[in-house]
């Protein structure tokens, strides 16, 4: 049976030191074919910023080491902040070289260090919880046949660079959506692969193509809808037409802007004796 995060918790509580997964799963009564769903348990509460896992893999509660956990917060400039999931805490001032290694809305666990020169309660990162940029929308670079992305978010500093071969058919210039392969670290910049090329830097209605991507909003029909539309086929059921005026033999011409989502205004001019009839 699965255990409650207050059972494990109290057992590295009563521990008082971090302990290996075997080491656990003994003090919580938990067999070694038990071990693998511990450990996905425990995964869960890293996530949820109760745990810690340090280098050695060994659990320990973010209690004992005086760990603040929350969201990182991006600045232009580089430099960024720790929003703390406990929000009676003050945020924790991240410099550009604590930002090298995570990306704005990454959760993290930082250590308070005192204060900067302007007085800000500071930090560093002891581990990243949770990566919350997977794809990121930016303009293609190449500088000495190295390919890299700047991102469109301000928020976001890094330069993702693209290995050659992860370019494809992205040309450079073009603003392009990239799939983040390797996250940053203290000594490497993120890695990234082209997934889409959403067109050219100053194309019209560029601004839009970004939004959408940049904040994840759905710009595809889901399978199911297609399925569903499938169904009707492309002939007009002689039931449908009941009822209706067919003006299907009319040059009407559509009046709704190309990147509308329907198309259900339209326009029919013919002469009637002196004047103009208008459908």
């Amino acid at each position: 049976p699965r255990l409650a995060d207050d059972e494990l918790l109290a057992a590295l509580q009563a521990a008082g030191q971090p302990l290996a997964l075997a080491d656990l799963a003994t003090r919580v009564g938990v067999k070694a074919a038990g071990q693998p769903q511990l450990a996905e348990h425990l995964e869960t509460l890293i996530h949820a910023g109760k745990l810690i896992r340090n280098r050695r893999g060994h659990y320990c509660l973010r209690e004992r080491l005086g760990l603040v956990v929350g969201t990182v917060s991006g600045h232009k400039d580089g430099y960024g902040f720790l929003q703390p999931d406990d929000r009676t805490e003050a945020p924790l001032y991240l410099s550009n070289r604590q930002m090298q290694q995570v990306m704005h809305g990454d959760r993290a666990a930082a250590r308070s260090t005192g204060v900067d020169h302007r007085g800000r309660p500071e930090g560093v990162i002891v581990e990243v919880l949770e990566r919350g940029t997977l794809e990121i929308v930016g303009r293609l670079y190449e500088e000495s046949g190295i390919y890299f992305v700047v991102p469109d978010n301000p928020r976001i500093s890094h330069r993702v660079v693209v290995p050659r071969g992860e370019v494809g058919v992205a040309l450079p210039g073009q603003v392009v959506l990239v799939r983040i392969t390797e996250q940053p670290s203290r000594t490497a910049q993120p890695l990234g692969s082209v997934t889409r090329v959403l067109g050219e830097h100053a194309a019209p209605g560029m601004e839009t193509e970004i939004a959408i991507h940049s904040h994840g909003l759905p710009f595809e029909f889901p399978e199911e809808a297609i399925a569903e539309a499938a169904v009707f086929g492309h002939a007009v059921s002689p039931a449908a037409k009941r009822g209706r005026e067919d003006l299907r033999d009319l040059a009407l011409v559509t009046i709704d802007g190309e990147d509308a989502r329907d198309f259900d205004d339209a326009v029919y001019c013919e002469r009637a004796g002196t004047g103009w009839k208008l459908l």
